[in-house]
């Protein structure tokens, strides 16, 4: 069974929902899922999330997500370095990679902005958001990464970036598949 896990982070406004939504279309994943912000202990939640769907998933948002709002919101990472080791032992057992989208912070700022007027933001303050972007920046992951900035990348090349970032880091799903 293919268990492939994908995340994608990165700061309000960074194309992140519209990459997730390309990657369904494309028939890469049964199964597309938002997280917000976690109400009780976050590795219990994260793991619970990967128990929920144990096919092919797509996070919008997941364990790095904590490292850097956590300390924004709460002033603390309520997952800290022991708990993402664990989370990501078993997301490496899924095949997890992690797309960090990241457009520059004029960018991404001016779309947080926009959507913050509209009513469709939930992040508080300009500076909790500079906060936010600059921690995406220097998250701290040990699962394969690939960094996407929609103004620069086309949907379609990320989705071939992600695959090819997955292949590399797990070359026997290649022979799974086969």
């Amino acid at each position: 069974m293919n268990t492939d896990v994908t995340i994608f982070e990165g700061p309000d406004g960074a194309g992140k929902t519209t990459l997730v939504d390309a990657w369904t279309v494309e028939g890469l994943l049964v199964d597309a899922v938002h997280l917000g912000p976690h109400k009780g202990d976050p590795r219990r939640e994260l793991m619970a999330h990967l128990a929920a769907h144990p096919g092919p998933v797509a996070f919008d948002r997941f364990h790095l997500g904590e490292q850097v709002y956590g300390p924004v919101y709460r002033g603390k990472d309520g997952l800290g370095w022991i708990g993402r080791r664990a989370v990501e032992k078993a997301l490496a057992k899924r095949c997890g990679i992690v797309v960090i989208c990241l457009p520059a912070y004029a960018v991404a700022h001016a779309n947080w902005a926009r959507r913050r007027a509209e009513g469709g933001e939930m992040f508080p303050s300009p500076s909790g958001f500079k906060s936010v972007y600059d921690r995406y920046l220097t998250v701290k992951t040990d699962l394969p990464v690939v960094m996407y900035d929609y103004t620069l990348q086309s949907v379609d090349r990320a989705c071939v970036a992600i695959h090819d970032a997955r292949m590399k880091a797990y070359p026997i799903i290649e022979a799974r598949a086969a």
